[in-house]
């Protein structure tokens, strides 16, 4: 079918989108090389609709059931379509909201001299050979008027490059006169045998998780869990805490089965979604008693601190197990796993395995106990060694965030102002040496001098307004005034109270003694 017979039917809702497929992914860069494909005439795929008398809930409620018998559901093809509707029509297909597109390709331009194309900068807004490839398509463009502002008003070369304009535009215009396959599934298809062809035709483009996949089944039972798992999204995101589709997809497989195998959840009635969805999400649940946890006992003010959030699923489900019903030592257990899990990579590799194996943990009568010993079995021990800090930077999150959540656990106050900092989310990291001026000592250019400089037991966190007035002093010039102001200030954040340890000829034996003292902090 003719690409643009195509839009129609999408601008007409004949061909709609179900609820199960995930939302509009594609980069900018794959919507560029589509339509640099498609103007150089090289195949760009087919697509997978299936015509049933029982359509799955449509995204956009974008179908009158009583007015139609039989419906076309797009199963696959639709990142292209909506990427070739946003650019020829100019619009977002009637099966999204303006909400739904987060990289929207309409600030794509093509240059009618070379045929290329390439998103909105300075250079190419500046170039009149660049031109929306909206504007191509709604017939807004014209290649006289390009080329009189190229040339002047010299008539013979007007005349030459307006030919080479015209030529180029009526080639992007007529892409939309080809023809792309349509392939279908029979109306004897159900949705389950539907989503698994969805399934196996993503498996070859853009990859589907596992995830992913367990949502589409669920979507087929209930067909609003996307939408209220997005609704929770938002809300915790509000919070601090933006977690991914996958991760809550996630947690309603294990609180489901208590393992993560996804095949597990794809015939779960709707019902009992909606009752494990309600005791995770509704206000005053599971999730809402995790964030809560972690901010107020944890000292995690945001998921910028959580370095794996498959981390928070066994303490999620044994909240479920336990209906939120946990003594304070309990609870205190588990954030130590938390932090211990988190500290020594638990879930690094195989995570979903690993998760299972710790989910089976649960049953026991002290869960935290074994899964503490699990971690100790694997790395040896659970207690940091001073060593273990040397040469780590802001890039190792595993341990940086270990060592900013127990500065924050340390009632830590600003230097400047001696303010608490504990609730305050924006903190940065500050160089207690300055880098510019341990580059005169070190060569930036040698990875591990790099490290030396960059260490964390070389960090403190302040609020960005103490960060830039402390600038290129030295810790030998501004620590005594800030001891002398606030005497905690240096305590709070593990500094040595040891003047001679803040020269500059001293800096290794200062990382030296802070990461004794960190590793101490931490265990």
């Amino acid at each position: 079918m003719k690409i643009d017979k195509l839009l129609d039917r999408v601008e007409s809702n004949a061909i709609v989108l179900p609820e199960f497929q995930r939302e509009f992914v594609w980069k900018n860069s794959q919507a560029k090389e589509l339509m640099n494909s498609l103007f150089k005439e090289y195949p760009i795929g087919s697509l997978l609709t299936w015509e049933t008398e029982h359509p799955p809930e449509i995204k956009n409620d974008a179908i009158d059931e009583e007015k139609q018998a039989l419906f076309e559901v797009l199963l696959d093809g639709q990142q292209r379509l909506t990427v070739l509707y946003m650019l020829v029509k100019d619009d977002i297909p009637p099966y999204y909201d303006e909400d739904d597109i987060n990289n929207d390709p309409r600030n794509l331009y093509f240059n009618v001299d070379s045929g290329e194309f390439h998103f909105e900068n300075k250079r190419i807004r500046e170039g009149v050979e660049w031109v929306e490839v909206t504007d191509c398509f709604n017939g807004d463009i014209d290649g006289i008027s390009i080329a009189q502002k190229k040339v002047g008003d010299d008539p013979e070369e007007v005349l030459d490059l307006s030919k080479k304009y015209n030529k180029q535009l009526n080639q992007l215009q007529s892409a939309t006169t080809r023809s792309l396959p349509v392939e279908t599934l029979p109306k004897s298809a159900d949705i389950h045998q539907a989503i698994e062809l969805f399934d196996k035709i993503n498996s070859q483009g853009t990859h589907l998780s596992d995830a992913e996949l367990a949502l589409a089944h669920m979507s087929a039972e209930w067909a609003h869990i996307r939408r209220n798992m997005k609704a929770k999204q938002a809300d915790l995101a509000e919070q601090g805490f933006d977690f991914n589709l996958n991760f809550y997809v996630k947690c309603m497989i294990a609180t489901l089965t208590e393992t993560m195998t996804h095949e597990q959840v794809y015939d779960v009635p709707e019902e009992e979604l909606k009752t494990k969805w309600e005791r995770l999400a509704d206000e005053g649940g599971i999730f809402d008693y995790v964030v809560n946890v972690l901010q107020n006992d944890g000292h995690i003010p945001s998921s910028d601190y959580i370095n794996t959030r498959d981390v928070l699923i066994p303490f999620i489900v044994h909240l479920d197990k336990q209906d939120k019903q946990l003594p304070h030592e309990e609870k205190t257990q588990f954030l130590r796993w938390l932090y211990a899990a988190m500290m020594w990579s638990r879930y690094s590799g195989s995570s979903d395995t690993t998760v299972e194996h710790d989910l089976s943990l649960l049953e026991n009568e002290s869960p935290t106990e074994h899964l503490m010993q699990e971690i100790r079995d694997d790395r040896g021990r659970i207690e940091v060694q001073a060593s273990d800090l040397q040469g780590r930077g802001k890039r190792t999150r595993r341990f940086y965030n270990m060592v900013r959540t127990v500065i924050r656990a340390n009632d830590p106050v600003d230097w400047k102002t001696g303010e608490p900092l504990k609730g305050s989310y924006q903190l940065e990291s500050h160089h207690i040496f300055p880098k510019s001026r341990l580059y005169d000592e070190y060569d930036s250019g040698n990875s591990t001098h790099r490290k030396l400089v960059n260490e964390i037991a070389n960090r403190a966190f302040l609020t960005p307004s103490t960060n830039r007035q402390l600038g290129d002093d030295l810790p030998e010039d501004y620590l005594p005034e800030i001891l002398e102001d606030h005497p905690q200030a240096l305590d709070s954040q593990f500094i040595p109270n040891n003047p001679e340890l803040w020269k500059l000829e001293n800096y290794e034996d200062f990382l030296a003694r802070r990461r004794e003292l960190l590793a101490d902090a931490i265990n």
